[in-house]
């Protein structure tokens, strides 16, 4: 996590537009179902906004 945290920091700094996901009951994926249904929208929804020409 403390990499994750590091790169966010950068890239706040930078004004680059950016959110961290952290799920305290997950190691490093999203095993559970829960997580993965409020994280993958979210992801949706970040590429949709930053990859669209």
């Amino acid at each position: 996590l403390s990499e994750s945290e590091q790169i966010k920091a950068a890239l706040d700094a930078k004004g680059v537009p950016c959110t961290l996901l952290v799920y305290a009951d997950e190691g490093h994926g999203l095993a559970k179902r829960a997580n993965r249904l409020d994280a993958y929208p979210q992801v949706v929804d970040f590429l949709a906004t930053h990859l669209r020409g």
